[in-house]
């Protein structure tokens, strides 16, 4: 049996170890444009930071690794079309096209922070950093010039804000939300991470939307509008909102308004055989019911090995996520699982939110925490969590993950047997804490 998959993303380099996993003498063929396999997603920032030699040295797995599993990779290589009916492709590698049949195929296009709405973005100063050879031609404009608009305030314009202001660099970030990662965290988290970007020289442009970008020419700076506002920068570096890469497919498979391919519980398309993970799908948000696009490596992962084991004859559905997000910007950890206060106004439950806050947990060394928790009113089961932290608290996501797979009442979680390092930070304990003060509200206010 022979599976092509497309696009040697997160995903696609998951399903095709899984595959060898399940079957080491499978016939495992994977295409993609890009000469560097696995490339991290704006691993620009590790260069720039010196924690890379080279651009290429952005890996999150070495070439050795890859090797020991036999699959063959064919990189250098675009798929021009495929033809589902018949089962096979066409690809181009070298200036030469070839033909590719095969039993199964796994589209793993992944996505890509192109904007359909703002002018002027065919620009040569205009970049994007998502791939590797994307990030090679940024890396020559972003390296000389002195000023820097990012566009898009959600975690990878914030990173690169980061990386960028360390080098000198005059950056302004603009979110056309009138908060930052607002798709993803609650304004009220998000407040003193604003305060330290503001502190590290980044120029915060909130609830404003850029229309516009002209390039004047050679030495003369871009000229960035949005509705009311202009302003000039040397470079533009595009982060927003990734949208599917769907151009091979869109005319052949059921998709849906948002560009993504429909999907069963299998990961398998409108058409046997045909397989859809990662960026290029919606999945299961909450419950089995309710579905979202959620670009982000744990989902590409997850949908990867799904589709590889229904390749294998195991037919095992994939469970709801809780789109699980974690990040360490500017010093400060923050996390989110399940549903954000925002969301809420959207879901059939009625909540009960509390946050909590301690100024002063750790050991010897004195941290902060902050937690904001969300819960079913009537049956107490956890929605959500958000966290916040100048120390790794980022440990609470999988911690909450297992409660609410668990559909465990927070008060039942106050009780709950766990390590409790005594010479070291322990922030499940302030998370057991925060639920014990919450169920004494709820009692209080019940009376």
């Amino acid at each position: 049996m022979k599976t092509v998959i497309i696009g040697a993303s997160f995903a696609g380099v998951s399903c095709a170890m899984a595959l060898k996993k399940w079957n080491k003498s499978a016939e495992v063929i994977v295409l993609d444009k890009q000469e560097v396999v696995p490339y991290v997603p704006n691993g620009l920032n590790w260069y720039f930071r010196q924690e890379i030699a080279e651009l290429s040295d952005a890996k999150y797995m070495t070439n050795h690794s890859l090797d020991k599993f036999g699959i063959d990779y064919r990189l250098g290589s675009t798929v021009l079309d495929i033809d589902f009916l018949q089962k096979k492709l066409r690809y181009c590698r070298a200036d030469k096209i070839e033909t590719l049949t095969y039993d199964n195929v796994v589209l793993a296009t992944g996505s890509s922070p192109k904007s359909r709405v703002i002018e002027g973005i065919e620009s040569s100063r205009v970049v994007v950093t998502k791939g590797y050879e994307e990030s090679l031609s940024a890396r020559k404009v972003l390296e000389t010039a002195k000023s820097l608009t990012i566009i898009g305030g959600g975690p990878i314009g914030i990173e690169a804000s980061e990386t960028y202001a360390r080098l000198g660099k005059k950056v302004t970030l603009v979110e056309a939300g009138d908060s930052l990662d607002f798709k993803n965290v609650d304004k009220d988290m998000t407040l003193a991470l604003e305060s330290r970007m503001t502190s590290a020289g980044v120029t915060l442009k909130l609830s404003t939307r850029v229309r516009q970008i002209i390039d004047g020419g050679e030495n003369v700076p871009l000229t960035i509008k949005s509705k009311d506002k202009e302003w000039q920068s040397d470079a533009v570096l595009l982060a927003i909102n990734f949208r599917p890469q769907n151009e091979l497919y869109q005319n052949d498979l059921e998709c849906l308004v948002d560009g993504t391919i429909a999907v069963d519980a299998f990961m398998q398309t409108s058409i046997a055989g045909v397989y859809a993970i990662g960026d290029a799908i919606q999945l299961p948000f909450m419950d089995k019911d309710n579905s979202r696009y959620m670009p982000i490596v744990s989902h590409a992962s997850r949908s990867a090995e799904i589709a590889a084991a229904h390749i294998m004859g195991q037919k095992t559905t994939i469970l709801p996520s809780y789109k699980i997000i974690g990040h360490c910007h500017f010093g400060l950890y923050r996390g989110r699982i399940g549903l954000t206060e925002e969301e809420l106004v959207f879901s059939h439950y009625t909540p009960r939110i509390y946050t909590y806050e301690n100024q002063d947990f750790g050991h010897l060394e004195k941290h902060f925490i902050k937690l904001k928790l969300i819960t079913d009113d009537e049956t107490g089961q956890f929605l959500g969590m958000q966290c916040l932290s100048d120390y790794n608290c980022l440990e609470l996501l999988n911690v909450m993950s297992v409660a609410m797979r668990s559909k465990l009442p927070f008060w039942e979680f106050v009780g709950q047997d766990f390590y409790y390092p005594v010479h070291h930070v322990n922030v499940v304990a302030e998370l057991q804490k925060a639920c014990q003060e919450m169920w004494i509200e709820r009692v209080n206010h019940a009376d």
